[in-house]
């Protein structure tokens, strides 16, 4: 009985209130594990009035891609650059922003 409730409703990680989406939550469950995330981030006036940096990069970059995607934009190179050079510019290194990239084109929402 007890494991057919866990499956039937199974426990949340609690997010901060702006992170409310599937996407968000990839952004932010993905920049929260990396090390010294501030200093990866692009310098920039933030939307988020809080001290976590990974639930403002999240929102900085959901904001970026959903500015510039355009529709059926995966799989088309040139829209698909411009959704990397988004994530490209909250994030400062090449490496984070590939992986980010690769997440962001994973996610439905986007």
């Amino acid at each position: 009985v007890e494991l057919t409730r866990k499956v039937s409703q199974p426990e949340q990680a609690s997010y901060p209130a702006p992170i409310n989406s599937p996407a968000r939550r990839a952004l932010y469950d993905n920049l929260k594990a990396v090390e010294g995330l501030e200093e990866l981030v692009v310098p920039r006036d933030w939307a988020a009035d809080t001290a976590d940096v990974a639930e403002k990069a999240a929102l900085a970059l959901d904001d970026a891609i959903r500015q510039v995607k355009k529709a059926d934009w995966r799989g088309n190179k040139f829209k698909e650059r411009e959704v990397r050079k988004a994530v490209k510019a909250v994030l400062n290194d090449e490496a984070l922003a590939e992986s980010i990239f690769e997440i962001v084109k994973a996610q439905r929402d986007y």
